[in-house]
Parts: structure tokens; sequence; C-alpha cells
């Protein structure tokens, strides 16, 4: 039996990039037309590193399941480098990340078993060498978007464990995550294989093969977490749900309205027109 524990991220980020790139020219050619090029995606690494959005310890995700516990970063001395914080939400803290990246994508959820999964998307950057970049200090360059993880069990915390490495050649960013409850704990992390870098621009044309949504599947064992396991679920790296012709409920458009402009006339999601 797999029971989700949470589903989040990925998803709210996809969204609000769908709606910048929602035409997909499938409008029909006469036979005397050439065919239109087929869309490449951009790749964009570099991004303004700017230092006073986080001054404090600040959180990025909610633990289900879990009242008042969460992930946080924590400013360090290095420019958008932040240490990734387990809050339990009575005071205690545990520290998950080994050394500084840039935790911006996180998520957690404890299983009937009262064991507790956290994973972040980790971003390593540095300063962008890019001559058009050279004189600018702020400008930095992502050179891996990985995925940790880590599982506190009865026995305390695993290692923060790197469970997908795409070593720089592409960006991995967290996506929903399950745990099985039959037989041995088995903890399913799906993910977004993501050849532009842009978590905040993701759409499905022009995507290299390989890109996509993946699921790895381990274990934890002892103070270590098995190697994973890994499937592809999909070629498209935008969800179903979020796809065109998707119809929101009132409840979903004001869960996304952060993340999506639904642009309804005059008085927009979630509030609506005063009566």
């Amino acid at each position: 039996m797999m029971r989700r524990i949470l589903s989040m991220g990925l998803v709210l980020a996809g969204g609000g990039l769908l709606l910048a790139a929602c035409d997909s020219g499938d409008s029909e050619t006469s036979s005397t037309s050439k065919p239109s090029p087929k869309p490449e995606i951009e790749v964009v690494q570099s991004f303004i590193c700017e230092e006073d959005a986080v001054t404090k310890t600040t959180p990025i995700a909610d633990i289900a399941g879990l009242d008042g516990a969460d992930l946080a970063i924590r400013p360090t001395e290095s420019p958008c480098q932040f240490d990734l914080i387990f809050r339990d939400g009575k005071g205690g803290e545990h520290q998950l990340s080994i050394s500084p990246a840039g935790y911006l994508l996180g998520m957690g959820g404890v299983t009937p078993d009262g064991e507790v999964l956290a994973c972040a998307s980790r971003i390593d950057h540095g300063k962008d060498p890019s001559p058009e970049n050279d004189l600018d200090a702020k400008s930095q360059r992502v050179t891996n978007v990985s995925i940790e993880c880590a599982v506190k069990t009865k026995s305390g915390w695993t290692e923060f464990k790197r469970v997908v490495d795409p070593k720089g050649k592409w960006a991995a960013w967290i996506g929903d995550m399950e745990v099985s409850t039959t037989g041995t704990t088995a903890y399913r992390v799906n993910y977004t294989h993501d050849a532009s870098f842009q978590f905040l621009n993701l759409h499905n044309e022009g995507r290299p093969k390989d890109d996509g949504i993946y699921q790895i599947e381990f274990a934890a064992n002892g103070t270590k977490l098995t190697a994973p396991t890994e499937k592809k679920l999909s070629d498209d790296v935008v969800p179903d749900r979020l796809a065109e012709g998707w119809e929101p409920t009132d409840e979903q458009k004001k869960e996304f309205a952060p993340y999506i402009d639904f642009g309804e006339g005059e008085c927009p999601a979630p509030g609506g027109c005063p009566e």
C-alpha cells in the first residue's frame, strides 16, 4: 500500500510558468507552407543574488502531518548560501545540510509509523564567469541542482544523502512524496528532470528525450539510506492537471494564487468581486 504524505512543490512552480507558455503552436499549416522548426528550450543558469531577500531563518516548507514543524533556511556568511534546518515546532532543531547551498524547494511529511521524511533540491552556485556579467558582483551561476533526503526514525536522523545527482548536466526539482506501508517501509520521491534549469519556467515543448518526471525509491537502514532505484513516470515536465484545459476549483485557485494569475477580469481569484 502506498500513502502520499505530501503533494506540493513543483506543481506550484510549473503552474506559475504554464500561463506564460500556453501557446502550443498547434495551428494548422497549408500544404505549401514549410513546417515550423521544433522549438528548443532555453537554458538559463545565471541569476542575480539578492542577499537582503533572506536575512533570518525562513521557512520553505511545512512538514505534512506534524503540526508546527517545517524546513527552514538560515543565511550564512556566503551570499545566497543557506543551511537547511528541520524545526519540530516545539523549539527543537536539527541541521540537515552538510554544507551551505541555495536551498529554496523542500518538502517533508510524516509516515503512519511516525517517521519523518525530509527532502530538498540543493542548488549549488558560484560567481558567474560569463563576460557580460563580469562586472556584476551579484551575478551567480548555478553549477548543479541535486536532491538530498534524510529520514528521522525512532533511532534518530539518518544521513542527509544526495539521492539524485545530475552533476551539472540538468536540474532535479523535488516533486511529490509517497511512503509504502506494506512490508519494509520504502520512500518514493518524484522529481522533474529539467535541462533548462528553470523551475519557474517549465513547459513541455522542445524538451530533450531525457527530460520528464521520474520517481526514485529508497529505504532507511540504520543511519544510512539505501541506494535509490529509479524509473521514469512521464516524458512531460508539466503535470497533467496543469495542462491546457485544466479547470481549477475555487479551492485550488486560492491555493495556487501566489503562483498563478488566473486573470479573471476585474476581479481575479481567489477573492472575486465584492458583493
